[in-house]
């Protein structure tokens, strides 16, 4: 796994989420459709921050107007609120 550039390395969501984290005030991760959603992994072996890449590549044109690739956040309600907000930002910029 590689390191990501806050001294964390990737640790895929998948293979190593824990129970208490699969549903977090309600909603899943999985309910996320097109990004990954993971978990960082600080270099004790702690669980780090909470981060969500897209599967697709975004445009020039949806980075400029405020389409994020990777998100990362302390938790995993601070990430749930950023993903709400770009499935929002996505939907009002259209097809």
């Amino acid at each position: 796994m590689g390191e990501a550039s806050s001294g964390h390395f990737a640790h895929l969501a998948t293979d190593g989420i824990d129970p208490e984290h699969e549903s977090v005030g309600g909603t899943e991760w999985r309910e996320f459709t097109g990004w990954a959603v993971w978990r960082a992994r600080r270099r004790d072996g702690s669980q780090g921050s909470w981060c969500a890449t897209r599967f697709r590549q975004l445009t020039c044109e949806e980075i400029y107007r405020g389409l994020a690739r990777t998100l990362v956040c302390e938790t995993f309600e601070q990430l749930r609120e950023e993903l709400i907000m770009q499935a929002k930002l996505e939907e009002q910029l259209g097809p």
